[in-house]
């Protein structure tokens, strides 16, 4: 519904009744992305994977604001830590497919072909 002061209300209050809720952190984070406020989205996320490092969603996360700011290195090596944390995730795994594409990459945008020799030019 894109009401973000409203998001932001309710999670800072939850934040205040429980300064270490790493969901309502990374919930956060997420706001601040949407509303293009990245410093603030990565400082929120650094602090919940923090006290959370083994939630793939708040990795995610963060790896898409670094997309967002076209910090594509960083936003790599989250979504490929998400997708260890969580394999069954598609979403991840598409992700990575599309910062691949916008780093000229070739390699985990799709996958090896097995049993194919390359073609020789002949």
């Amino acid at each position: 519904m894109e009401r973000y002061d409203d998001a932001l209300a309710d999670l800072n209050r939850a934040i205040d009744l429980d300064p270490q809720y790493a969901w309502a952190i990374g919930s956060r984070g997420q706001t601040y992305s949407a509303m293009g406020r990245h410093d603030d989205a990565l400082a929120d996320f650094d602090h919940a994977i923090e006290l959370d490092p083994d939630r793939a969603w708040i990795i995610a996360g963060r790896g898409e604001t670094y997309r967002l700011m076209e910090r594509y290195d960083d936003a790599l090596a989250d979504y490929n830590r998400a997708i260890e944390l969580d394999p069954s995730d598609d979403d991840y795994a598409a992700k990575r497919a599309e910062i691949n594409r916008l780093m000229s990459k070739s390699e985990g945008a799709l996958p090896e072909p097995s049993g194919l020799e390359p073609l020789s030019e002949s």
